[in-house]
C-alpha cells in the first residue's frame, strides 16, 4: 500500500490530476505486480466438447459459432470480480467437467446453461452461436430456456 500510494503522490507532484493518477496506478498494478492484464477468466473447452455442442443443436443459418468457453468472471474492475480472478488464477489450467442442463435461444443468441464451475454470471452458460447482429454477450439476456437430457462438456480455466 504504501509503494501505491507512493507513486499516485509522485504522479500527483509531477502535475497530474489524481483521478489519472489512479487510473494509471490500476494499469500500472495490472501489469507490474500482477504479471499479466486479464479481461476475463473461463472454462476454456477441448475440441472434442466444443465439436459435441456444435453438432447437438441447430444453428441457424448465418450465425457465427462459438461454443468455445464458459465465462467465469468478467474484468467489471469490481471487488467480488477481483476476489474470484485471484481464486481463478491459482487455479490456470485445472480441469473441470461442465454438466449442460438448459437450451436457451433469442433473436440474437443461442447458448447453453451449465452447472459445474462458479461463475460471476447470473446464469452460467456457453454461448452456441450468435446472429449476424448478435453478440456473445446477449447470451446473457435469453429468458426462453428448455430443459434438456444432461450431459457434460470439458475444459480448463484459462484467462484471456
Amino acid at each position: 500500500m504504501k509503494k501505491e500510494f507512493e507513486f499516485i503522490e509522485a504522479l500527483v507532484n509531477a502535475g497530474f490530476p489524481k483521478y489519472l493518477c489512479e487510473s494509471i496506478n490500476s494499469v500500472r498494478k495490472a501489469v507490474f505486480e500482477n504479471g499479466t492484464r486479464w479481461i476475463y477468466f473461463g472454462v476454456f473447452l477441448d475440441d472434442e466438447s466444443r465439436e459435441r455442442l456444435l453438432s447437438k443443436f441447430d444453428i441457424p443459418e448465418g450465425w457465427r459459432e462459438y461454443a468455445d468457453h464458459m465465462t467465469i468472471v468478467f474484468n467489471n474492475k469490481s471487488e467480488k470480480a477481483e476476489a474470484l480472478a485471484e481464486k481463478c488464477a491459482e487455479s490456470l489450467g485445472e480441469l473441470v467437467t461442465l454438466t449442460v442442463t438448459h437450451i436457451g435461444m433469442s433473436g440474437k443468441a443461442l447458448a447453453v446453461l451449465v452447472t459445474g464451475c462458479e461463475s460471476n454470471n447470473d446464469i452460467p452458460h456457453i454461448t452456441i452461436a450468435v446472429s449476424p447482429t448478435g453478440k456473445p454477450v446477449d447470451s446473457n439476456l435469453i429468458t426462453d430456456l428448455e430443459k434438456i437430457d444432461e450431459f457434460t462438456v470439458s475444459g480448463t480455466i484459462g484467462r484471456r
